[in-house]
């Protein structure tokens, strides 16, 4: 019969301690895989959110961009009509001032 040395034992539980960690390991691995998986559900859903409020943000700010470039044509108009009355008044007043007292 055919003696087994006596390292055998000691070889079966080096292995089993390798099959254990590796068991281990992979488990970790499967924990790290699912925790990664939820993080990217998190992250594709913040995301989404960003993304529509960015659009929102585009079509608001297009929106007062608007609002005050119409403010800003009408604070010219004003301005510009201002300066015309004003010119006008200027000019008149001493148009009328010299024909009224031209002598005859």
């Amino acid at each position: 019969m055919a003696s087994v040395p006596s390292s055998a034992p000691v070889e079966a539980f080096r292995l089993q301690a390798q099959f254990d960690d590796t068991i281990r390991i992979m488990r970790e691995n499967i924990k790290n895989v699912s925790e990664r998986g939820e993080n990217l559900d998190s992250l594709q859903g913040k995301s989404d959110d960003l993304a529509g409020n960015s659009d929102s943000f585009r079509r608001d700010a297009n929106k007062v961009n608007k609002r005050m470039c119409s403010k800003h044509i009408k604070s010219r108009m004003y301005l510009i009509s201002c300066v015309i009355f004003l010119l006008v008044v200027l000019l008149i007043i001493p148009v009328v001032t010299l024909v009224l007292h031209r002598p005859s």
